[in-house]
């Protein structure tokens, strides 16, 4: 009996967690600067965001997506306009080099909004390094690119913070702050 109520104690403690946690992973990140400079870089519409969004055995959500979708499968990466508004985004998946399994995978927002920023947590960066995804390309939706971040300096950047694996790294253009989101939601700046 008493196993029981331990049980339903740790069960219904576990339902209070869990809309705490959903906030934490719900939370916008905010930006000292308004308004970055995006660089105006025109990655052209020839193969992107076309019906196929897969790169060999590897998929992409060929949906307008408020979080990361990989091989079916939803992962912690969102995309946050300065304003701190999350904002809808397509995927595409490319192979970087011709005859290698590197893949790069395009993010493409649904406005022309610059400044955007990429939250991610531990694990999403684990499944896209897993799945062979090696860099990750933000573009506006003329397909001009905002922003270019390395699967790997994003791993070295974590640790080199001392984040956790529930913690969650948001960062942005080369003059935008880097922010660390809590479990709880608590944001804290990791550099001016």
């Amino acid at each position: 009996m008493k196993k029981r109520i331990i049980r339903v104690i740790a069960l219904g403690l576990l339902v209070l967690m869990v809309p705490a946690l959903a906030f934490a992973a719900e939370t916008a990140p905010w930006s000292l600067a308004a308004q970055p400079k995006a660089r105006r870089e025109d990655l052209g519409r020839i193969g992107l965001f076309c019906h196929e969004r897969g790169a060999g055995e590897i998929s992409a959500s060929d949906k307008w997506l408020w979080q990361g979708r990989i091989n079916g499968v939803l992962i912690n990466m969102r995309l946050f306009a300065p304003d701190g508004s999350g904002t809808l985004f397509q995927e595409q998946l490319e192979v970087m080099t011709p005859g290698t399994s590197d893949l790069r995978l395009y993010l493409r927002q649904r406005t022309d909004q610059g400044g955007l920023m990429l939250q991610t947590d531990a694990r999403a960066l684990q499944v896209l390094k897993n799945c062979g995804i090696r860099e990750i390309l933000l573009a506006d939706k003329d397909y001009y690119l905002q922003n270019t971040f390395q699967v790997e300096e994003l791993f070295a950047l974590r640790r080199a913070l001392g984040l956790e694996d529930g913690e969650q790294l948001c960062v942005g253009g080369e003059d935008d702050p880097v922010m660390i989101v809590s479990e709880t939601g608590r944001r804290r700046y990791a550099t001016e």
